[in-house]
């Protein structure tokens, strides 16, 4: 009982601390202008500074660039899968109703053998 509230408490703790926009959804314009802003920014700094830094930031770039095509090609398989759900459940009911059809048409050939 004592670790849970311990762990509540630093969640709290650290949530206070966070900049208001970590609460934020992610917005790629806006990253792509913080980052610009920062590469501007870069230009005051010392050569051997600016030369590293400059370098993380064209990695957070393709990092980006990344995960965007990641979450696109999740999405795109998100989609097959729905239109594939879609289709067995279309798929499923026409079994169904086959398998009525073809019940009732078993039945009515019994009772047809069965009377005469």
């Amino acid at each position: 009982m004592l670790a849970a509230f311990l762990c509540t408490e630093a969640v709290l703790f650290r949530s206070s601390l966070m900049d208001d926009r970590m609460h934020r959804p992610f917005d790629e314009h806006s990253a792509l202008h913080d980052l610009e802003a920062l590469m501007l920014g870069l230009q005051e700094v010392s050569p051997d500074a600016r030369a590293k830094l400059e370098a993380l930031a064209l990695e957070k770039k393709k990092l980006e660039h990344k995960n965007r095509q990641s979450v696109e090609s999740l999405q795109e398989g998100l989609d097959w899968l729905r239109l594939s759900v879609k289709y067995l459940m279309f798929d499923l009911e026409a079994t169904r109703r086959e398998n009525v059809c073809l019940r009732e048409m078993l039945l009515d050939n019994r009772e047809e053998g069965g009377t005469a």
